[in-house]
């Protein structure tokens, strides 16, 4: 309970040093279990206003994915077309045996629902700020050692089967085809 306490009191005081909020609460959602799993804190005021968003590896193989991911925010950020849609990068560094991502909860209003010309617009910026054309047979390579890496009990082996169809099919059909890539932050 003593390390759990100390814990605590560095993230309390982690969010009032970054956002100068003195008493900040929280809400916490464990990710879904596996060897990427985050634990992700929402640092609130006391009136449920969004201070941001922390993500904290509570993996080996998740520390990677976050790390990742507050680079591309760091990235992206520094591109003027993207900035007003990319939250605000607070704090990313090691803590304790893992990593934390600190970022804002984003600014401007709840967006439409139903795809429109303010996503294709976003989507033409992402492209412009970070498109590169990469081989077709590189990605279904990259894609197979994903599904390979998977613990062999995380599918049923029907599914694996598919996946695997599917990838040859994959291979087979987009030979020689370069494929338009951009930059994600792994979520």
């Amino acid at each position: 309970i003593q390390l759990a306490d100390a814990w605590f009191r560095d993230v309390r005081e982690l969010v009032g040093d970054t956002t100068g909020e003195v008493d900040p609460v929280f809400a916490l959602l464990l990710g879904t279990p596996g060897r990427r799993s985050n634990l992700t804190l929402k640092a609130m005021r006391r009136d449920g206003g969004e201070l941001g968003y922390m993500k904290i590896s509570v993996t080996g193989d998740a520390v990677a994915r976050v790390r990742h991911e507050a680079a591309v925010l760091r990235v992206l950020g520094g591109d003027p077309a993207l900035r007003p849609h990319i939250p605000n990068l607070l704090f990313a560094g090691d803590w304790g045996e893992g990593y934390l991502l600190f970022q804002s909860a984003g600014a401007g209003s709840r967006g439409e629902t139903r795809f429109g010309e303010p996503h294709r617009e976003f989507l033409r910026a992402l492209a412009a700020a970070s498109s590169v054309s990469r081989k077709a047979e590189e990605l279904v390579e990259e894609a197979a050692a994903e599904w390979d890496d998977n613990p062999a009990g995380a599918l049923a082996p029907d599914w694996r089967s598919l996946a695997r169809f599917t990838l040859e099919e994959a291979s087979s059909r987009l030979a020689n085809a370069g494929v338009a890539c951009g930059t994600v932050h792994g979520d």
